[in-house]
């Protein structure tokens, strides 16, 4: 927030309709929009949880959107998975990737409000 001087001002002047007193769980999610996007925004960045595993219950192809070429020159379009295998999941991509988000890497929590995020 304090890279962020006027995500600062909203957000206090949101807070400080309420004067100090405490709010209701259902408060917090209803009345304070711009807090829930400022905090969405922030995990967005900096996840609690830099990567997810998974182990797969099953052989599958996870087809790729864009291919790439491996260091042997084969073109990749997918990628096949055994069962028993983990895939690894890069939040801290994912979450700041071009590919999914309007300018990804720039904190701007008004997408929470202005944009239907990816799900």
């Amino acid at each position: 927030l304090a890279r962020n001087p006027d995500v600062q001002d909203r957000l206090r002047a949101e807070c400080a309709r309420f004067d100090g007193r405490e709010l209701t769980h259902e408060e917090l999610h209803t009345k304070l929009p711009f807090l829930d996007a400022v905090v969405r925004e922030t995990l967005r960045l900096h996840p609690a949880v830099p990567y997810m595993e998974r182990q797969a219950t099953k052989n599958d192809i996870i087809p790729l959107q864009y291919p790439f070429t491996t260091s042997d020159g084969q073109t990749m379009s997918h990628i096949a998975v055994r069962a028993g295998q983990t895939v690894v999941v890069s939040a801290p991509y994912y979450n700041t990737s071009d590919l999914f988000w309007s300018n990804g890497s720039v904190f701007r929590p008004s997408r929470w409000l202005d944009e239907t995020p990816p799900s």
